[in-house]
């Protein structure tokens, strides 16, 4: 799917650049992510990684889906110890 290292010149398939196309003109219609998935031909864990790794170079195309979940949001912090007690400590204002 990609090739490169961080740092390196970096250039993209064109089935990625294609994809990753697809990707920005659906996700803007609101199509479940399965569905943009199925309609690229790709599997949906494939499609997540394509966007994460295009999100990571700072591909302006590896836009967010309107039912994403943002990061720094969501339930990670009631399944590790360490970021439940920050969490907590946040939240109830003490240091």
């Amino acid at each position: 799917m990609t090739s490169g290292k961080p740092g390196s010149a970096y250039q993209a398939w064109p089935t990625t650049e294609s994809r990753l196309d697809a990707w920005a003109r659906l996700a803007r219609t609101n199509l479940p992510v399965d569905d943009i998935a199925r309609r690229i031909g790709i599997d949906r864990r494939a499609l997540d990684r394509l966007v994460a790794r295009a999100r990571k170079r700072g591909d302006p195309r590896a836009i967010y889906h309107r039912d994403a979940h943002l990061p720094g949001t969501g339930t990670a912090h009631l399944r590790d110890k360490r970021a439940r007690a920050a969490h907590l400590r946040r939240t109830r204002g003490t240091a």
